[in-house]
């Protein structure tokens, strides 16, 4: 995750548009994705940052640390064919692709 979405982890409709039209999934997977993803890692990494550092909830992220925070969801982490279930099947290379353009944005 790009350091400005550390504290707003939400793409805009540009970066929708382009992460759509690189990966070739519909809009409604790609905001399941982010939407689990939001879940299972920004909100647990955010908390530890947090904890970490002693900021609150309101406390904003130092430009310091937003720059050198490896904040990013794990490459491959979600197989968007099933973005809305719960599945541990392997994802295949076109979702590998969707978590590294993700990844990039």
């Amino acid at each position: 995750m790009a350091p400005e979405h550390i504290e707003n982890p939400y793409p805009t409709e540009e970066e929708k548009a382009d992460i759509v039209a690189s990966t070739g999934v519909d809009r409604k997977q790609l905001s399941c994705w982010f939407s689990n993803n939001r879940k299972r890692f920004w909100k647990p990494k955010v908390d530890e940052i947090r904890a970490q550092y002693g900021l609150a909830e309101t406390d904003r992220f130092p430009p310091e640390l937003l720059a050198t925070a490896t904040f990013y969801t794990p490459a491959g982490s979600e197989d968007m064919n099933n973005a809305g279930e719960n599945n541990d099947d392997e994802p295949d290379n076109k979702h590998q692709k969707l978590s590294d353009d993700i990844v990039a944005v």
